[in-house]
C-alpha cells in the first residue's frame, strides 16, 4: 500500500485506519486452455482484493492484491515432477521449494503447484487430477511424448461425445488429460 499524498518515511511511525475492503471473482484469460472433466477451461477465476486505507493525518491509501486459483496435487518425488512437468510437458518453472515441498509451474496467467503430502496424505498420491492440457496436435505431441518415455494410460481416441483426447501419468502416477480441443471447437488453438 502506498501513500498518494505524502511520502513514508523510514523510523516514522505511520497510523493506518482501513476504511474498505473490496473482495471480487474475475475471470483471467489462460495463455493454455485447460480442461477439468469434461469442460476446457479458458479462463480461471482469479480472487481480487482492493484495500482502501487512510493514514492518520487523513491521507488515502489504495492497495491491491489479486491471486489465481491454483489446481494443484501430491507428489512424492518433488524433483523428478517438476522435471516431468517442465522439460517433458514443456510447462515453465516458477520455483521449486524442496525444504517446503512445493513448487509452481507457470502455463499463462494458470498455475500448476506441485505438492509434497504430508505423513498421513498417501492416500493423495497416484489419483486422476481432473487436469487436461489442450494441444493443438495430439497425435504429434503422443509422438513426441512416447519418445520421452511418457506413459499413456489412455491412447489417443476419437470419444463418443466428439472430442479427441489422451490420459498420461507423470512419475507418480498422477493422470492428466491432453485433448485436441479444436476437434470440438475449431476456433479454438491451444496457444491462443
Amino acid at each position: 500500500m502506498r501513500a498518494t499524498g505524502s511520502p513514508l518515511w523510514r523510523g516514522s511511525r505511520l497510523q493506518i485506519k482501513v476504511t474498505g475492503i473490496d473482495l471480487q471473482l474475475q475471470d483471467c484469460n489462460t495463455r493454455i486452455p485447460f480442461r477439468f472433466g469434461v469442460h476446457t477451461l479458458t479462463t480461471a477465476p482469479m480472487a481480487v482484493a482492493t484495500i482502501s486505507a487512510e493514514t492518520s493525518d487523513g491521507t488515502p491509501l489504495v492497495g491491491y492484491t489479486s491471486e489465481l486459483l491454483v489446481p494443484r496435487w501430491f507428489e512424492k518425488n518433488l524433483d523428478r515432477s517438476v522435471e516431468f512437468y517442465s522439460k517433458k510437458l514443456g510447462l515453465a518453472l516458477e520455483f521449486s521449494d524442496s525444504e517446503h515441498g512445493y513448487a509452481s509451474l507457470d502455463s499463462g496467467p494458470v498455475r500448476l503447484g506441485l505438492t509434497l503430502p504430508g505423513p498421513d496424505q498417501g492416500e493423495l498420491l497416484g489419483r486422476h487430477t481432473g487436469v487436461g492440457l489442450a494441444v493443438d496436435d495430439l497425435v504429434a505431441e503422443h509422438a513426441r511424448l512416447i519418445a520421452l518415455g511418457v506413459e499413456f494410460t489412455m491412447e489417443p481416441s476419437k470419444q463418443p461425445w466428439g472430442g479427441f483426447m489422451a490420459m498420461i501419468a507423470d512419475p507418480d502416477r498422477n493422470i492428466l488429460y491432453l485433448d485436441e480441443v479444436a476437434v470440438m471447437h475449431p476456433e479454438a488453438k491451444a496457444g491462443s
